[in-house]
Order: structure tokens, then C-alpha cells, then sequence
């Protein structure tokens, strides 16, 4: 096995070699993953072919569900904004909603957050994989440890669009059903805009009108 410095270097390479072929995901926060993960170096080579290959693959539409409507953002015709610019700007939303500037917690990559005494916010980032048409999809790790607390909270950040902003309980009941991500570890939501619906669609099947919690900012700063 490699040590943990090597191990972060290849991590943080893997890294940018997925968001060079365009996976759009926030490096450091995969960098540390991928470096906790012990892999072999000698598997290195293997797994970045693998890596490019997939991310060159075209995605699978899904069929929309009429019903589901929500209003977001336009998409922007500029670069795709950055794990840093998405996440100030959905800091600045929650210190908003909250009255107060949230600190982080806890270990990881800017990913964890409280406002003073209230819940857990845990925060992701992720810019558009632009699928045909006005079609985009969004994904988001959250490891098994994130769904321990109902009373915390998801802010998923949707490029700059939108937010989806839900509490850990309103989704515990569809948490099986939602993609598994690092062997079982993380449930990896794909959230899916297209012709203005928001939903949740998951290869199990699941299809979740997402209407009521995109930018639920709200509903966040109800629980402060």
C-alpha cells in the first residue's frame, strides 16, 4: 500500500482526472476519499482508464414525471462555477436564512456546518452533467454517518441554479432506495432538472418530486 502521502497525492490526481473528463464533482472533497481508501498504486493506471472511459459514456434519460414543476435559474451560458464559488454562495444563503454566519465542524472539506446551536447542516456541491435537451443531472455523496441525525440537515447545491435544502427526515424513508456510492459507505442522490421539474431519480426505480425543498431556505431557517 502506498503511505499517506502518496496516497493523498494519487487521490488528488484521480481527482482532477475525473473533473478533467468532466464527472464535475468537488476535488478535494474526492481527493480525501480516494487518498482513505488504501488502494494499490499498481491499480492506479487501471482505475484511471476506467475513470475516463465511464465519464466519456453517454447518460441514461430518464422519462420526466409531468407533474413535478419547480421554478429554478435559468442555466448559465459562462464557465461552470467552481466547489469554492458554489459553496460561499450557499453559505451566504444559509447565514440568510439563519440570521448568523455558520461555522464549520467536525473533519472533512468545508463540508459540515452548524449556526450557533442548531443542527447539522451538511453541505454539497456539484455543477450540471448536461444530458440531451434541457436535461441536466446533479449527484451528491452522503455518507451513511449523514443520515444518523433526522433533525440535521441536507443543502445539496445545484451549480448556481438552485439548492435542494431538506431535512435529513423527510428523506430517511427513501434512503434504501437512493444510489449506493464507495461500496455501500455513502447514498449518492441524483437530482435531475428537466423542462422545469425538479425530481429525485434513482436506478431502484425511485422518482421524487423535489418541488418542496428546492431552495427550502425557509424551512432551514425555521429550525434556528
Amino acid at each position: 500500500m502506498a503511505d499517506p502521502a502518496d496516497r493523498r497525492r494519487i487521490g488528488k490526481a484521480l481527482a482532477g482526472v475525473i473533473r478533467e473528463y468532466g464527472a464535475r464533482i468537488d476535488v478535494d472533497a474526492l481527493s480525501d476519499e480516494l487518498a482513505e481508501s488504501l488502494v494499490p498504486v499498481n491499480y492506479m493506471e487501471r482505475f484511471r482508464r476506467a475513470i475516463v472511459d465511464s465519464a466519456q459514456d453517454s447518460q441514461r434519460v430518464h422519462r420526466p414525471n409531468p407533474e413535478a414543476t419547480s421554478p429554478v435559474r435559468t442555466a448559465s451560458t459562462t464557465a461552470a462555477p467552481t466547489p469554492d464559488e458554489m459553496r460561499n454562495y450557499a453559505l451566504e444563503r444559509i447565514a440568510n436564512a439563519t440570521g448568523d454566519t455558520p461555522r464549520r465542524v467536525g473533519s472533512g472539506n468545508a463540508q459540515t456546518y452548524r449556526v450557533g446551536d442548531g443542527p447539522t447542516i451538511y453541505l454539497r456541491t456539484n455543477t450540471a452533467n448536461q444530458l440531451a435537451g434541457d436535461h441536466r443531472v446533479y449527484w451528491f455523496g452522503l455518507y451513511l454517518s449523514c443520515w444518523g441525525d433526522p433533525e440535521a440537515w441536507f443543502v445539496l447545491q445545484c451549480g448556481l441554479n438552485f439548492a435542494v435544502v431538506v431535512q435529513v427526515a423527510d428523506w430517511l424513508p427513501y434512503r434504501d432506495k437512493i444510489g449506493e456510492a464507495s461500496g455501500g459507505k455513502q447514498r449518492q442522490p441524483h437530482v435531475h432538472y428537466e423542462n422545469r421539474r425538479v425530481e429525485l431519480r434513482e436506478a431502484t426505480g425511485l422518482v421524487l418530486d423535489l418541488s418542496p425543498w428546492v431552495d427550502n431556505w425557509d424551512g432551514l431557517g425555521n429550525t434556528h
